[in-house]
């Protein structure tokens, strides 16, 4: 009897997960294509708020991998300004007395 309720609880727990992933890699993509249209339009000021708008939404959520990832693709943007990536890389370095080795 206890095995079927912790198996019930399992699965309500991993469907519970897929649905915050879900919603986290929506929002996420829907930023990543804000940022691309106003990198190609050298929008700097909005560039550099939809990045910090990335970095913070992974931090948030404590999805570190991505937080990693991201950070590491948006500095290798071609058209990427310098003050977006500074503003992007200070925001990071806030965080960093947060981590522990």
């Amino acid at each position: 009897m206890i095995s079927q309720y912790v198996i019930i609880y399992i699965q309500i727990f991993f469907k519970f997960m897929e649905i915050e992933k879900s919603q986290f890699d929506k929002q996420l993509d829907e930023l990543l294509e804000k940022e691309k249209i106003s990198r190609s339009i050298n929008d700097h000021l909005q560039s550099s708020n939809l990045l910090k708008q990335i970095a913070t939404l992974c931090y948030e959520t404590q999805h570190y991998d991505a937080l990693n990832e991201n950070i590491s693709n948006l500095m290798k943007k071609r058209g990427q300004s310098k003050k977006a990536q500074i503003d992007l890389v200070q925001l990071a370095m806030s965080w960093l007395p947060n981590f522990k080795d």
